[in-house]
This record gives structure tokens, C-alpha cells and sequence, in this order.
């Protein structure tokens, strides 16, 4: 019974939503294609679209070494990205 409560629920969503779901998608990057000719489209909310670092995709670029990363480096990333503050 659940379960088809729920499917139904989802189908209605769904069909009801449709261009919300679309546009949250496109706003994130989700449906963008990847040659980046729509990049100007994202949107992420909290994130200035200037702060965007976006790669052409033919350099892959080598990753970083963990040991070159030191403790401040990490610290300051783990503050600025927890969602408590």
C-alpha cells in the first residue's frame, strides 16, 4: 500500500513539477552539455558565478599529492564547506 501511495505521489510530482525539476537540474549542471557552450547557465545557490573554476575538458590535469596539501589548507577547506558555518 505504501509503496504505491508513494509511487503515485512521485508520478504526480513528476508530471506537476516537470519544469522545476528540469531547471534545478540545468541550474546545477546536471543537463548542461558537457563541450561547456551552457556553462554560463549554472546557478548554484551560496556560490558566485564568478567563483567558478570551469576546465575546457581536453587537459586533464594532474591531481594533487595529499602530502603536498598542508594542515591549514585543510582546515580552512572543511570550515568553508561544512554547513554549519
Amino acid at each position: 500500500m505504501t509503496t504505491h501511495v508513494v509511487g503515485d505521489a512521485w508520478d504526480r510530482f513528476c508530471k506537476g513539477k516537470k519544469d522545476m525539476v528540469c531547471k534545478a537540474f540545468r541550474d546545477v549542471g546536471i543537463t548542461l552539455p558537457i563541450d561547456g557552450i551552457q556553462d554560463h547557465q549554472l546557478q548554484i545557490k551560496g556560490i558566485p558565478s564568478t567563483s567558478f573554476v570551469i576546465g575546457d575538458g581536453s587537459v586533464d590535469p594532474e591531481p594533487e599529492s595529499a602530502d603536498s596539501i598542508s594542515g591549514a589548507e585543510l582546515e580552512t577547506f572543511y570550515r568553508s564547506s561544512s554547513p554549519w558555518g
